[in-house]
């Protein structure tokens, strides 16, 4: 359970399943209302990213397996949903992860087909308004930020590059290195992605890692990274 305001919410878990059920319940000691549950009928997965402006923004996979985010609106007591809207839909792009700002909304997603991670950016109308790329041709690690700030800190590694945390400016959009590594490879690593199909044909992306004097071949040791 969380408790935030005069809010508790609770997400009860199936068993051996990522689907949960999510129930919102005034907090005040005198109320003696049940829980109300907010996705009754609706089997997913849904994870509450935070609340904005008397709506509350949960990331699903419910009917969307690349993943999307709504938002539920309730009256005063809790006690009634008011609405529920689609805020961001699925597309192309498989969402990880959401964060909710004062100023923007971040959404941790994999584009061109798994190749790259980044943070999209959004308003709070839903609009996509900017785009946070990876500084390096790896992943993202964990993210720092607070509700109200300007800026986010998060690491980034890749197979040639030792764990790197940057620092990004959401306003002036530049994003700097925090503190990194000294650790230096002895060897110069290369990275390719290519595409490979799984049992279903479902294509995803595999990272290739070799030294770089050596041309890929049957005999040409490697670093198969792959996940889909």
């Amino acid at each position: 359970p969380s408790i935030f305001g005069k809010k508790v919410l609770v997400s009860e878990n199936y068993s051996h399943s990522f689907n949960n059920r999510v129930y919102i319940k005034n907090a005040d000691q005198k109320s003696r209302a049940r829980p109300l549950e907010l996705f009754a009928g609706l089997p997913g997965d849904y994870r509450y990213v935070g609340w904005h402006n008397q709506e509350m923004f949960f990331y699903t996979h419910q009917k969307a397996p690349r993943g999307r985010v709504i938002a539920v609106k309730l009256d005063k007591r809790y006690s009634k949903i008011l609405s529920v809207r689609e805020f961001i839909a699925e597309g192309d792009n498989n969402i990880t992860s959401v964060y909710l700002l004062k100023s923007c909304i971040l959404v941790m997603a994999l584009v061109e087909h798994g190749r790259r991670q980044v943070f999209l950016k959004y308003d709070y109308n839903g609009k996509q308004i900017g785009e946070i790329a990876c500084p390096v041709d790896g992943i993202i690690g964990s993210i720092s930020l607070g509700y109200a700030g300007d800026q986010i800190y998060f690491y980034a590694s890749a197979k040639d590059c030792p764990s790197t945390i940057y620092c990004h400016n959401l306003s002036s959009g530049k994003t700097t290195v925090y503190a990194h590594s000294s650790f230096k490879p002895s060897l110069k690593i290369k990275t390719s992605v290519v595409m490979v199909k799984s049992k279903d044909n479902t294509q995803v992306p595999m990272h290739l890692s070799h030294r770089e004097d050596l041309k890929p071949g049957k005999r040409t040791p490697c670093l198969m990274s792959v996940y889909g």
